[in-house]
């Protein structure tokens, strides 16, 4: 892809046509990565993407991750358990006043031993739809108030 010739002129041909592969071939990059981490591939038929609501059905790479941490995490005490789990998927930061209530939870959820990658892609391809995010959120808590 690169032409490894000097020359400015020919290094700006060659940044230009990387640029024209990317554009044209972005999509399907876009697409195998969304098929490698379960995002689904298409938004629904509303052009606006924050008119999209969250449904789990959509992400079973996600839900499967979330089954298996709510596994993980049953014996754990109850304490700030949702805000603990959310705000380490979602942004890796956890309040001290959490951890110093709920220490187990926040050494487990903190120890890289749970696969959380498709959740946290899930709150990172959707960090500009508040209301999205706000129902992943949701649903969350609801699974961990619920086990």
């Amino acid at each position: 892809m690169i032409d490894f010739i000097t020359g400015r002129g020919l290094l700006l041909l060659s940044l230009r046509r990387m640029y024209e592969l990317w554009v044209n071939h972005s999509s399907q990059i876009i697409k195998q990565f969304s098929i490698l981490i379960g995002l689904p591939l298409e938004m629904s038929n509303n052009s606006d993407s924050s008119l999209e609501v969250f449904s789990p059905a959509k992400f079973p790479k996600a839900m499967n991750e979330l089954s298996a941490l709510l596994e993980a995490i049953a014996a754990t005490s109850i304490y700030f358990k949702a805000e603990i789990v959310v705000s380490y998927i979602k942004s890796h930061s956890l309040r001290i006043e959490w951890i110093e209530a709920n220490p187990a939870l926040a050494k487990i959820v903190t120890s890289g031993l749970l696969k959380t990658f498709s959740l946290e892609t899930l709150f990172e391809a959707n960090r500009n739809n508040k209301n999205f995010l706000r129902d992943v959120e949701n649903h969350i808590s609801k699974q961990l108030l619920a086990g």
